[in-house]
């Protein structure tokens, strides 16, 4: 929803989202704001979602290099990994949003965000995990789109950038998939 850049996105920054997906959630912001004066509201941006859950996505970050290697043996890196997204746990999203049910929970518009991770940081974690994992890159050679977004203020989550933790999420999910 940030759109792309070489800074780190705020929650003030300035919104330019690039796909008819971000399009649609600035949107959807906007008719929210619109009942601010009325009832508390509480908008929550949150990074791409990654972990085990009933109704997952495959297509997107860290759950699709996951399920190619796991499925496919092999996964594919557009660009050259070092581009970087923001990313938040299953677990900690649910946990945030289940807070936020309570009647004195805060209002206004807040990143959940716990890691700012290059695909390549994921990668370097994947290969624990699966040593005999094959990496294509396609256009390796082609900048592709940055999105950090600034962990420091206007958050409900910090940056969480320990690699300890996300190695040990991602072996549970790896544990997940049982065919």
């Amino acid at each position: 929803m940030y759109g792309s850049g070489d800074m780190a996105k705020g929650i003030d920054a300035e919104l330019n989202p690039k796909t008819f997906y971000g399009i649609s959630k600035m949107r959807a912001e906007e008719h929210v704001r619109r009942l601010e004066n009325k009832v508390k509201t509480t908008i929550v941006r949150c990074g791409n979602v990654y972990g085990y859950n009933r109704s997952m996505r495959f297509d997107a970050g860290i759950n699709k290099l996951l399920f190619d290697e796991n499925f496919h043996n092999k996964i594919n890196i557009h660009g050259n990994g070092e581009q970087h997204r923001p990313f938040v746990f299953i677990d900690t999203v649910t946990s945030v949003l289940s807070n936020l049910i309570n009647p004195d929970s805060v209002a206004g518009t807040f990143n959940l965000v716990e890691h700012n991770l290059s695909i390549n940081d994921i990668v370097e974690v994947l290969r624990e995990l699966y040593p005999e994992m094959e990496m294509i890159f396609i256009n390796n050679n082609m900048k592709l789109r940055e999105l950090k977004v600034d962990t420091s203020d206007g958050n409900l989550i910090l940056d969480r950038s320990d690699v300890d933790l996300l190695r040990k999420r991602l072996a549970a999910f790896k544990k997940e998939f049982s065919f």
